[in-house]
């Protein structure tokens, strides 16, 4: 009972705090660059053979399905990343609670939830597919400890089933999610056969056969593979620039924090801690693979966003960690002290920074509709108007005119009542990388479509 009361109320909390944020800024691309195939799926156009996106379907699934039964609005979706934080911390919360009693598994949720990134001031609350593959990535981490527990195949094949759907979340996290898992089998092999880890395979493979029969019906097979597999690889590529590769890799896995110690670096040592120590206690080598397998996210983009997602199954760890340290009561706690005194100085950065956010003044948009309820500084807000009010008058004259962009900003078209699409690829990044034979498709459609009285936005 105390833990599902845990849980309800760490979810509660998390939501509310998320759902607070959540209203705060509007980010042009990045918001736009998820809105746009999802409102462009309710304008009857097809993911990815009509709309661009390299991140896999599920993501503008579930923003199309949320728009379509809420409304048009950018907050809907914003609304929805919410409530999955909410639920991510109630998840990290039972898996924790399997591991440590109430109060230090309480304590690592604290920690992840003063370490969120959307606190920061000039840092907009993304709707991104790592929240909703993170998700499926801690269920899948919960239902095997479940099952390393009691052995119901039930588990194992729940397991399975959400490191699928992780997968078609977001693609690098299902896989690492996938291997790590495996690597969890060959360590305890003596102990886990193969053939009682089939469930799991199978089940974790049918996710993918529903998903690429799907896509085949729809007919959009050959264009997923091109943007989620092959143009993924030229946007790596177009990260990375001309930097030495070892050196670009080292930099993002061990970026720095605003501790002297890098929090960032910290949190993996602690995965790699409990594979050298060999702690015999299952569920926690589980979790400690997992949580190196999440780590590789850093890479290729080590920024406030993809390390917080990418570390988030590594908070339970790093308090298991010193927990695990003593059997005596006053030095676990000395340990506790330790490990929050590593945190105090990035908590309580972030912290700082979201009463800053929060006492800083904004105008609340009412039109575009789109973005009605959203906050945004007094430039932003004058930006989207200005922006506004050029498609207004363009539509005057063309009411049926095409308004796309020519740049990174994939929300401001959608401020048009035509939400027909010159070319499949709606947002520009401009890197040289891209100077191949799509790219240069792309530019000779979009010059076609000026010719032909398109508004191009930059």
């Amino acid at each position: 009972m105390k833990r599902l009361l845990g849980f309800i109320g760490i979810t509660a909390l998390t939501t509310g705090i998320t759902l607070f944020f959540s209203r705060y800024g509007v980010d042009p691309h990045h918001d736009g660059i998820f809105l746009k195939p999802a409102v462009d799926m309710l304008h009857g156009q097809r993911l990815f053979t009509d709309s661009f996106s390299i991140y896999g379907p599920l993501t503008s699934v579930v923003h199309y399905l949320s728009l379509r039964m809420f409304g048009e609005f950018l907050i809907i979706p914003k609304i929805i990343t919410a409530i999955t934080y909410g639920l991510i911390a109630g998840l990290l919360f039972l898996i924790s609670s399997s591991l440590l009693p109430f109060g230090y598994a309480l304590l690592s949720i604290l920690i992840w939830i003063a370490m969120a990134p959307y606190y920061e001031v000039g840092v907009t609350f993304y709707i991104w597919p790592s929240v909703f593959s993170l998700l499926f990535q801690l269920l899948s981490v919960l239902f095997l400890t479940y099952w390393i527990k009691n052995k119901k195949v039930l588990f194992l094949i729940l397991g399975g089933l959400c490191a699928g759907i992780t997968f078609w979340f977001r693609q690098p996290v299902g896989a690492l999610l996938y291997a790590s898992v495996i690597l969890f089998f060959i360590i305890r092999r003596k102990n886990i056969p193969f053939r009682t880890t089939l469930p799991f395979h199978i089940s974790f493979f049918m996710t993918h056969l529903i998903a690429l029969v799907t896509m085949t019906c729809f007919g959009v097979l050959k264009d997923w593979f091109f943007q989620s597999v092959i143009f993924i690889s030229w946007w790596h590529k177009a990260v990375s620039g001309n930097k030495i590769y070892p050196l670009f890799v080292l930099e993002k896995l061990f970026p720095l924090s605003f501790n002297a110690i890098s929090i960032w670096v910290v949190l993996p040592a602690s995965a790699f801690y409990v594979l050298w120590k060999k702690i015999k206690k299952p569920e926690l080598i589980l979790l400690a693979l997992v949580s190196l397998a999440s780590w590789a996210q850093y890479y290729p983009m080590s920024d406030i966003h993809h390390n917080y997602w990418a570390a988030t199954p590594l908070f339970p760890l790093i308090i298991a960690v010193g927990y695990y340290q003593s059997t005596n009561s006053k030095k676990r706690l000395l340990i506790m002290l330790f490990i929050c005194i590593l945190f105090f100085p990035d908590c309580y950065n972030r912290l700082r920074m979201a009463r800053k956010k929060v006492m800083a003044s904004y105008v609340s948009i009412q039109h575009p509709s789109l973005l009605k309820g959203m906050l945004v500084e007094k430039s932003k807000y004058e930006e989207i108007q200005t922006i506004e009010k050029k498609i207004q008058e363009y539509e005057k004259k063309n009411p049926t005119g095409l308004v796309i962009t020519n740049g990174q900003r994939a929300l401001y078209p959608l401020f048009a009542k035509n939400k027909t699409n010159c070319h499949p690829f709606t947002s520009n990044w401009g890197w040289d990388v891209y100077n191949h034979r799509f790219y240069l498709e792309y530019i000779k459609t979009i010059e076609a479509c000026r010719r032909a009285g398109a508004l191009i936005l930059k």
